[in-house]
């Protein structure tokens, strides 16, 4: 019941803003998790009319039509606003503890809502415990395959709101897109567990989510074509789009093109495994860390807060990234 309060009460993002050091707006997730505003209908769909008739109508032999996806900023604001304040009033969710199992299945449940199958692998983590990864695959069958993954599980002191609660909730919201546009290529939006290094442990010991899919879909012999990991884009104006070590860059000026589509400054660097695009580098796949690393809560019990602007720009980034793909990868062929 808790959860569902949240989600029922969180409300426009951008009107709980407040400004930081450099007069960028930012919403704390907490000011959206307090919120007790009724969350209006959009304008756009007409009120649910209650029957009238003496005696009850014969049970439709359809399902009713879902309301059209408003895509306003305003209402994609609020989506992921709530969203957010889940993650904020789950707290830190370490991968393989009980708070990381309530995010995932809450990010489950979400996806679950919209009508889609979702898959799901055990990780095993070094700590004994275990973790999941989760994904749906949306869009035509055989189409070129790109694959946008983000993780869902935070350090031990953080409630992750940027890294990586940014990340999952651009990817849910594409979900809700897709569902309702698919898109041209045949896109599979994966939750990854276990990114983070669990607490004493060596800074290797990471990526256990998506070093896990990218090993079996490379003996399945299903590789994607394109690979995004979208992790820590949530605060901070400066966009990179990170190539693994001296990997092919195609997905990184693919990223920088969609980018410039969309009027977003980006910068394409190269840097080692510090994202879930690096198992699938290794493995051949074009592949970029689309990144923000300009927060300096970065990994503390601040990690608190996101600039709603920012989630925006990262949506429509990825989504022309996902649009432009078919024909990039016709043309790189």
């Amino acid at each position: 019941m808790r959860r569902c309060l949240i989600v029922a009460f969180a409300v426009i993002a951008a009107a709980c803003t407040t400004a930081g050091a450099d007069d960028t707006p930012t919403t704390r997730a907490a000011d959206v998790a307090m919120t007790t505003s009724t969350l209006p209908a959009p304008p756009s769909i007409a009120p649910t009319v209650p029957a009238t008739a003496d005696t009850a109508p014969p049970p439709p032999t359809t399902a009713p039509a879902t309301p059209p996806l408003d895509r306003g900023d305003s209402a994609t604001l609020e989506r992921m606003a709530a969203d957010l304040a889940v993650a904020l009033d789950i707290g830190p969710h370490p991968a393989g503890g009980d708070a990381d199992r309530e995010w995932s299945e809450y990010i489950e449940a979400q996806l679950v809502d919209l009508g889609l199958d979702v898959s799901e692998e055990e990780v095993a983590l070094p700590t004994g415990h275990t973790t999941r990864n989760l994904w749906v695959t949306l869009g035509p069958v055989g189409a070129p395959h790109v694959l946008l993954g983000g993780h869902h599980d935070s350090v031990e002191v953080s409630p992750g709101v940027d890294d990586n609660g940014s990340g999952v909730v651009v990817l849910l919201e594409l979900a809700r897109r897709y569902t309702e546009a698919p898109p041209e290529a045949s896109v599979t939006i994966a939750f990854f567990g276990g990114e983070e290094v669990p607490t004493g442990y060596e800074p290797s010991d990471h990526h256990y989510g998506s070093r896990l899919m990218a090993a079996r879909l490379a003996d399945a012999g299903e590789l994607p074509d394109l690979m995004v990991s979208a992790d820590m884009i949530g605060v901070g104006d400066r966009l990179l789009g990170v190539t693994y070590m001296e990997g092919a860059d195609d997905a990184a000026r693919l990223l920088a093109q969609s980018a410039e589509q969309a009027g977003v400054p980006i910068d394409v660097i190269s840097r080692g495994d510090i994202s879930d695009h690096e198992a699938f580098a290794r493995a051949g796949v074009p592949s970029v860390f689309m990144w923000r690393p300009d927060n300096p809560a970065w990994h503390t019990a601040e990690d608190d807060h996101y600039e709603p602007a920012l989630l925006l720009e990262d949506l429509a980034v990825l989504e022309r990234f996902v649009a432009l793909a078919p024909e990039w990868l016709r043309n790189a062929d």
